[in-house]
């Protein structure tokens, strides 16, 4: 190696080389390093371009610490229990509510995921259904109406005081009406403010 330097400093130098062999194989090196540099000098244009496309392209939905994204949604599983005002405080705290999901078997599948890591049976947990009268007139937090299969069947149990609703986590469907005052797990959903 310090030969070639050596000689590709006496060719540099503008000294006469008197090895022939030598002069040929710093020739080769030259060129040989020359095309690398090309190649190289190509690569990283193609990285450049890739990254200044990527870069430019929308990215899909991200979801804050500590809520997860469930299709286009965000998500957070409390680890904690609290009564239903309790939990609502709480998901309004972390600037979000308690869940309203749409795709009640998506949440569902999000949380059989999290009962395998979490290593738990059964769970209960308060979602955003509220019984707004005692006609069973059971409404999600964002206005919509419950739609009566999405309960258990045999829920809502009819004028027994019960005005919140729940998930159980291992039924199917999931939503059942409970006392608002019991504590349980809650699911949170997040609603990035404009």
């Amino acid at each position: 190696m310090y030969s070639l330097l050596l000689l590709a400093v006496v060719v540099v130098a503008g000294q006469p080389v008197t090895e022939e062999p030598a002069l040929e194989e710093l020739r080769s090196a030259v060129i040989v390093s020359q095309l690398t540099l090309s190649q190289q000098t190509e690569v990283l244009k193609e990285l450049l371009t890739a990254s200044r496309q990527r870069d430019s392209c929308p990215q899909g939905p991200t979801c804050p610490y500590p809520y997860t994204l469930v299709l286009d949604k965000c998500f957070y599983f409390s680890p904690h229990t609290a009564t239903w005002e309790a939990a609502r405080r709480h998901c309004q705290g972390m600037m979000g509510d308690l869940a309203t999901p749409k795709h009640l078997y998506a949440i569902r599948s999000f949380l059989l995921d999290a009962a395998k890591v979490e290593r738990f049976d059964d769970v209960y947990l308060f979602v955003g259904v509220r019984d707004f009268g005692s006609n069973l007139s059971w409404k999600w937090l964002d206005g919509r109406p419950v739609d009566a299969a999405d309960f258990y069947p045999g829920e809502p149990h009819s004028n027994d005081g019960k005005e919140c609703g729940a998930f159980r986590m291992h039924y199917a469907p999931m939503l059942i009406d409970t006392l608002c005052s019991y504590s349980f797990r809650f699911l949170c959903q997040y609603h990035p403010t404009n």
